[in-house]
């Protein structure tokens, strides 16, 4: 039986046992287990791939079909030069001198301090300093609630329909409409008001508002969609942005933050799932918000799909006419690959690092040629292969080209770089293994059954 790219070096005692007559043979249980652990890897970088498949499709098929015919175009729709040494030297400039600067700057800098410890030299950042309250904003608050003391949600809702039309974002679905427009908004109205406030529409029907709920109902199953959702949101965000005042707000924000929320759902909705982290049965929605405040888009995710896939869907078809530069997100977002891909469109990626001790810096030339001495214990010892990112430079804009073009899922493309099993699943896999070969720890057809459990959840 083949070992080599199936059975890891680690893992060959597992596997390996002694025989009769000390002869070594294969455990086929363990055997197997690996096999679907090596498929299952291979499955989801798209090494291995399934004719006619969808998720597991041949990875060809996720990028730009027209791309060498067009390739011009779609260089300067990512925004990057069509010669790999030009893309490289700009790169290599601009590292050299974030690099330049952050050693001019390091020994001034009282919020970053270099510690060792056990022999190694971490980052250790200041925590900040609490803000102090805006002046006025007591007073503001004070204001507000003296002028509008009890403005109610669905006046507000009302008051965005007349300024900028949000009801006709919800085009109906069927062939005729014999309902007046005016009556339409106002029965939109109240089912957006019933749904979005969680209260449902019987509850509205139950109001002063002469209405019934089979009514609200057919407005919710003819006019209420995903599509027209979407252009509502991006109606007001346009709006709220056009409507700013700038002495009082600033300029156009061009910075953003994404983070995803946990919603209860009922067990039988086919979407439900349970969380590992928050616990309990659920959705999570996954949210962009400006700096003032304003949601821009938002989407609804897996609770094992990649955030980094979300948060680059958002930025790039969100929808709305605002401008992205810098996406801020937490720790769950960041990856290597995510720099890349975020670089690429020409956004930076701004995330919370919350092992920022663990952090390596890398070179952009060697250290003969280009030296740093105060971040010096920092850097890793090789420095960045720029003959590399030269070779497969198109291959690269081609996959940018299809997270812009959504030739394909944008996590079906980022799984390709996924390397290996998560350390987690493997050490709980180990363990269980180790415990399973105590003897009266479990009989032989439970150790069978809770094995091919553990490989569905591989796979899965």
């Amino acid at each position: 039986m083949p070992l080599d790219g199936v059975v890891r070096p680690k893992g060959r005692d597992i596997v390996i046992e002694p025989g009769p007559g000390g002869q070594p043979r294969l455990n086929r249980l363990d055997y197997e287990i690996y096999v679907l652990q090596s498929l299952g890897e291979r499955l989801r970088t798209k090494a291995v791939w399934i004719e006619g498949a969808t998720r597991c499709c041949n990875p060809d098929q996720d990028l730009p079909q027209d791309f060498d015919d067009r390739k011009e175009q779609y260089f300067q729709d990512i925004g990057q030069p069509l010669e790999a040494d030009l893309f490289v030297e700009r790169l290599k400039g601009d590292l050299i001198t974030a690099l330049d600067v952050f050693d001019r700057d390091l020994p001034s800098n009282k919020d970053v301090v270099l510690k060792s410890r056990s022999g190694k030299t971490r980052i250790s950042l200041k925590p900040p300093e609490a803000q102090d309250d805006l002046a006025m904003l007591d007073a503001l608050k004070e204001e507000l609630t003296r002028r509008w003391p009890m403005t109610r949600l669905l006046d507000v809702l009302g008051e965005v329909d007349l300024r900028i039309g949000l009801t006709k974002s919800f085009p109906t679905a069927g062939a005729r409409q014999t309902l007046s427009g005016d009556e339409v908004s106002r029965r939109l109205l109240l089912a957006l008001h019933g749904i979005g406030t969680t209260i449902g529409l019987k509850a509205v029907a139950a109001g002063p508002y002469n209405v019934t709920y089979k009514e609200l109902l057919y407005i919710r199953q003819r006019f209420i969609h995903k599509n027209a959702l979407r252009a509502a949101t991006r109606a007001i965000a346009d709006a709220t942005n056009r409507i700013r005042a700038t002495d009082i707000r600033g300029d156009g924000s061009s910075s953003y933050a994404s983070d995803s929320t946990q919603f209860a759902s009922w067990d039988q909705n086919l979407m439900t799932e349970l969380h590992q982290r928050y616990g309990g049965r659920g959705v999570m929605i996954y949210w962009h918000v400006d700096a003032k405040a304003t949601c821009i888009h938002s989407q609804l995710k897996q609770v094992s799909s990649s955030e980094v896939a979300s948060m680059i869907e958002g930025v790039l078809h969100h929808g709305t006419d605002l401008e992205i530069d810098r996406q801020f997100v937490d720790t769950h977002s960041q990856s290597v690959v995510g720099f890349a891909f975020c670089y690429l469109p020409g956004f930076e990626l701004m995330p919370r690092f919350k092992g920022i001790a663990r952090q390596k810096l890398v070179r952009a030339l060697p250290k003969p040629e280009r030296t740093h001495p105060n971040p010096d214990p920092l850097f890793a010892p090789k420095p960045i292969n720029w003959d590399l990112i030269t070779r497969h430079y198109d291959a690269m804009i081609k996959l940018a080209a299809a997270l812009k073009q959504r030739t394909a899922e944008q996590e079906a493309i980022l799984r390709r770089f996924i390397r290996g099993q998560p350390a987690k699943v493997t050490r709980c896999l180990r363990l269980f293994w180790n415990s399973a070969k105590q003897p009266g720890r479990s009989s032989c057809a439970n150790t069978s059954v809770t094995k091919v459990c553990a490989a569905r959840s591989i796979l899965a």
